[in-house]
């Protein structure tokens, strides 16, 4: 089990550090890239670092995967910059490596801290209550990010 922490630490650390970079690249090019999705980036980033959980992973994959397909939705809704897509299916790609990650650390558990009911439910019991209130408000930033991106809000 101690590996694992200590890899999981590592790899929240590294994906931190790289949410970060990528949070600020929209503010030095904000003629290209959204300054909405580089300020949701850089606050994941830090929650990352800050926390260097099992569910950052997860918080991250998702993350990544709905800009991909933000990214695809809105190309195809402009017909324009058509680089983007290609972006976008990388994007997705790249989210579903972190998920991968993800799914790694929780098989990675000892058989001892891993109980039969591994629902959603007993995960949610799990965390403390700082860490739903950020989880939470996490997703409604991101969702309401998205769609007022996506909606031009």
């Amino acid at each position: 089990m101690v590996k694992t922490e200590l890899n999981i630490k590592n790899v929240c650390k590294n994906w931190g550090i790289g949410l970060i970079i990528a949070g600020i690249i929209p503010f030095i090019f904000q003629g290209i890239f959204d300054t909405t999705i580089g300020i949701i980036a850089l606050l994941l980033g830090i929650i990352t670092l800050v926390f260097r959980k099992r569910w950052n992973m997860a918080l991250i994959g998702a993350f990544i995967i709905l800009i991909g397909a933000l990214n695809i939705i809105i190309i195809l809704k402009t017909q324009e910059q058509y680089l983007f897509l290609i972006a976008g299916i990388i994007q997705i790609l790249i989210g579903i490596g972190a998920l991968n990650e993800y799914h790694k650390a929780v098989e990675g558990r000892s058989k001892g801290e891993y109980k039969q009911n591994n629902s959603f439910n007993s995960w949610w019991k799990k965390q403390k209550t700082y860490e739903k209130i950020l989880i939470i408000i996490l997703f409604i930033i991101i969702a309401f990010g998205i769609l007022g991106y996506l909606f031009g809000y």
